[in-house]
C-alpha cells in the first residue's frame, strides 16, 4: 500500500511542476503586453504666405504681359486697317470690348488717355498739365471756350504734347504750340487744322499735315504725308476718338519712388 501512495505523490509532484513551468513559459511568451495601434495624427496643413516682395514681383509680371498683349493686338489691328483699307477699318474695331468712356480699345498700359478728334474746334484742348511740353503759362483772365456747355475757362497756354501710332505701329510724338489748358474739360481735343496750322508741314508737298474724312473713320496724315493714322468713329458718339500711345510713365515713376 505505501509503495502506491508513493507512486501517486510522484506523479501529483510531476504534474503540478509541469503545470506551473507551463503557466511560467506562457506569461514569458506575453510579456510585454501587447500595445493598441495608435491613429496616426494629422498633421495641420501649413498656410504658405508670400512676402511683399514676391507679391510685387508677381504684379509686375501680370502688368508686364497685359502690356505684351495690347502691344500684340495694336499691330494685328494696324495690319487688318493696311490689307482692307480706309474702308473696312470699323470691321477691323468691331470686336474689340467697350469701355465706360465709350472707347473701343481696352488697355493696360499705365499713362494712355483717349483723345477727341473734333473738326469744329478752333484750338487744340488738354485737361491736365502734364499733357503740355513744359511751356504752360497760366491764365487767369477770366476768358472761356464757348460752344461747350455754357463754357469752360481756359487757364493756361503752351505746347500741347502727345504720342500717338500710326498704322504700322510705329509711334510718334506729336507738339502742337499755342493750345488751350482746361482742366475743367472732360475729354482731350485735337483740332486737326490747328494742328496743320502750327506744323507748317508744306515742304516739299502743300498740306503735308491734313485729315481725311470717310463715311466709317477718319485719316490723320503728318510728315508730308509719310505718316497715317486711322481712326475709327465711336459706335455710341458716331465721332472719331483714340488713344495716345501705350507707355510705363506712371509706373517706372511709382516703382522709382518705391526703391
Amino acid at each position: 500500500m505505501l509503495p502506491v501512495i508513493l507512486h501517486n505523490l510522484l506523479h501529483l509532484h510531476v504534474f503540478v511542476r509541469d503545470t506551473i513551468l507551463l503557466r511560467h513559459l506562457q506569461a514569458m511568451r506575453s510579456y510585454p503586453p501587447p500595445r493598441k495601434k495608435e491613429k496616426p495624427k494629422r498633421s495641420r496643413k501649413q498656410v504658405t504666405r508670400l512676402s511683399p516682395l514676391t507679391m510685387f514681383a508677381a504684379a509686375w509680371f501680370i502688368y508686364k504681359m497685359g502690356c505684351q498683349v495690347e502691344i500684340f493686338c495694336h499691330q494685328t489691328r494696324r495690319m487688318q486697317i493696311n490689307l482692307c483699307g480706309p474702308s473696312c477699318c470699323h470691321q477691323a474695331f468691331a470686336a474689340q470690348a467697350k469701355t465706360a468712356s465709350g472707347a473701343n480699345d481696352i488697355h493696360f498700359d499705365s499713362n494712355s488717355y483717349i483723345i477727341g478728334v473734333d473738326g469744329h474746334a478752333s484750338y487744340c484742348m488738354g485737361n491736365r498739365i502734364d499733357q503740355f511740353d513744359g511751356d504752360l503759362q497760366l491764365l487767369d483772365d477770366g476768358k472761356t471756350v464757348s460752344g461747350i456747355g455754357s463754357g469752360i475757362a481756359i487757364e493756361g497756354i503752351g505746347t500741347f504734347k502727345f504720342a500717338i501710332e500710326d498704322d504700322t505701329g510705329q509711334a510718334h510724338v506729336i507738339r502742337i504750340p499755342n493750345s488751350l489748358y482746361m482742366p475743367s474739360l472732360k475729354r482731350v481735343l485735337l483740332a486737326p487744322q490747328h494742328w496743320a496750322q502750327e506744323a507748317r508741314d508744306h515742304q516739299p508737298q502743300q498740306y503735308g499735315t491734313w485729315m481725311a474724312t470717310y463715311d466709317d473713320c477718319i485719316e490723320l496724315q503728318w510728315g508730308q504725308r509719310k505718316f497715317v493714322r486711322t481712326v475709327p468713329f465711336n459706335t455710341s458718339t458716331n465721332t472719331p476718338v483714340f488713344h495716345t500711345a501705350s507707355g510705363t510713365k506712371s509706373c517706372r515713376a511709382y516703382i522709382a519712388i518705391v526703391a
